[in-house]
């Protein structure tokens, strides 16, 4: 990506390898949600041509609209077929039910973080680890 700016990222150029399990880290506020959920997803549809759905607003929700400012995906769109977007909205009674967790994607990643020498050499399992 390059040139992303919105909100408070500024001409931004990241490079996200494909192919691989990527984290996204930064101190609250530095634009993590908003480079991942928010300029990727949509220059993701725009270039794979879904456009994608607008989220249901809660009544309470008083954030205005975010405009896009600038920004593209220079690479890689070739590699990917399509987008599915998982977000972590509560589908259930408690704040820890989302699609992640009824669907088994947090066991996986449990499992796969349980496998790393340091979780072997500290003998923890995939309980270990909660998302």
């Amino acid at each position: 990506m390059r040139g992303v700016t919105r909100n408070n990222l500024d001409r931004l150029d990241v490079e996200i390898p494909l192919g691989v399990f990527t984290s996204v880290t930064g101190i609250s506020g530095s634009g993590k949600s908003t480079l991942i959920s928010q300029f990727l997803v949509d220059a993701l549809a725009d270039g794979l041509g879904q456009r994608a759905q607008a989220p249901e607003q809660d009544i309470d929700d008083l954030e205005e609209a975010i405009e896009t400012h600038g920004g593209e995906i220079v690479g890689g769109l070739d590699g990917i077929k399509r987008l599915v977007v998982v977000d972590q909205k509560p589908i259930g009674r408690t704040p820890r039910s989302n699609l992640a967790t009824y669907t088994g994607l947090f066991d996986h990643v449990r499992k796969l973080f349980a496998t790393t020498s340091l979780a072997r050499s500290r003998r923890y399992d995939a309980g270990q680890f909660l998302l």
